[in-house]
């Protein structure tokens, strides 16, 4: 047999009974890494398939990053689709229900990829410890959408979105300093030149907008505290699933912890604004969401919103909703891909390629013209696309 080990099952490596025509093993540990000589890397990382490792697939690559440009192209549509001339909807809802289904979805990969007893077997051999670190993303990510509303009392939302794009050099430069890698001097280039034309983009449209822009110098502490955050949620993110504790574990395995997490922190925004809408008790509101987080079973969490509120939960939702909640769990589960695959930096580039086909599909459903700045914008931004992938 192959002299191997696998999750300390040894004896079952290379018995002739448990092979398949391929060599492979069958059932629980056909997935075993170690069935080949040599753990198959791209661009410095380990990568792995549902049938075994093997090179990476430049094809699914590719399938990955234009998944992933079109859904932040798209979202953007959808969301103001999803609001014009119809009845308001809470946005924590869809947020909500999109983490559901990216829990659902991710479970469904690990059981094709490992089968049940092997993702059984995963899943409890996994210790707290790392359980609770990939809750970390999940906390961070509700603290920033939290601050992404309380900066619109010292900011106009113009502003908000062109200061926004400084998370795009803030995650590069923490990207280079956490993995000590090179990025050079023409990408850096590149990267500074993709946040000027997405902040071009993102500048209003018409004087009138533009003369009422104004940021109050909290205003700026509360974005600065944002776009780091969102930096540091993304790179841990990355980590995690490359360097740190559950790099040779399935992605779809680390997905469900963070997602798990997700609905519990976003079901604690949900009943918050829901209940906001209510008059109720001060202390059943907040007893109601610590039962909700202690759940270990997220019944209360989703079932709770669902059926005991669904009053509210779905109310004025829209075909455009739905499909909302659908691109948020696609777009949630194809980036997780490229940081394992590729990295941070790529989503980067990702976002601005989602620009300039935001910019197409805005133009053809709303009609809306682009103004000198915006199209200089959008020029920049191809520029940049161009610059850091020559040579």
């Amino acid at each position: 047999g192959i002299n191997a080990e696998y999750m300390g099952h040894k004896e079952w490596i290379g018995r002739p009974e448990y092979l398949d025509e391929q060599g492979r093993e069958k059932g629980l540990w056909h997935n075993c890494p170690c069935l080949s000589r040599e753990a198959p890397t791209y661009d410095g990382k380990e990568v792995f398939s549902p049938t075994g490792p093997r090179k990476f697939n430049h094809v699914f690559g590719a399938l990955l990053i234009i998944t992933g440009t079109a859904m932040y192209g798209t979202y953007g549509i959808f969301g103001r689709l999803s609001r014009e001339d119809q009845p308001p909807y809470n946005f924590a809802a869809v947020i909500l229900l999109a983490e559901t289904l990216k829990l659902a979805l991710s479970g469904l990969f690990l059981l094709q990829e490992q089968g049940f007893m092997g993702a059984l077997h995963s899943g409890l051999n996994t210790s707290l410890e790392r359980w609770c670190l990939l809750s970390i993303p999940g906390g961070i990510y509700m603290i920033t959408n939290n601050l992404d509303m309380y900066m619109l009392g010292f900011m106009d939302p113009a502003t908000q979105q062109v200061l926004q794009q400084l998370k795009i050099i803030s995650t590069a430069f923490l990207w280079k300093a956490v993995f000590q890698k090179e990025i050079g001097r023409r990408k850096i280039l590149a990267i500074v030149i993709l946040m000027a034309g997405s902040a071009m983009v993102a500048w209003p449209k018409d004087d009138e907008t533009a003369k009422g822009m104004y940021v109050t110098t909290w205003g700026l502490l509360v974005m600065c505290t944002a776009v780091s955050l969102s930096a540091v949620a993304s790179i841990f993110w990355e980590w995690i699933v490359t360097q740190g504790y559950m790099k040779d574990q399935s992605i779809h395995l680390s997905n469900m912890g963070m997602y798990y997490f997700g609905i519990k922190f976003n079901a604690l925004m949900y009943f918050w604004e829901a209940s906001a809408d209510k008059e109720m008790y001060f202390v059943w509101r907040y007893m109601r969401m610590t039962i909700a987080f202690f759940d270990p079973t997220l019944v209360i969490n989703v079932g709770n919103a669902l059926l005991v509120e669904k009053e509210s939960i779905l109310t004025g939702f829209n075909d455009y909703c739905w499909i909302l909640v659908c691109i948020y769990a696609f777009k949630g589960l194809t980036v997780s891909q490229v940081m394992k695959h590729y990295s941070n930096i790529v989503k980067l580039l990702m976002g601005g390629a989602a620009i300039v086909l935001a910019a197409g599909l805005t133009h053809a459903t709303f009609g809306l013209e682009a103004t000198p700045l915006f199209t200089g914008g959008l020029v920049s931004v191809l520029v940049a696309l161009v610059l850091y992938n020559v040579g």
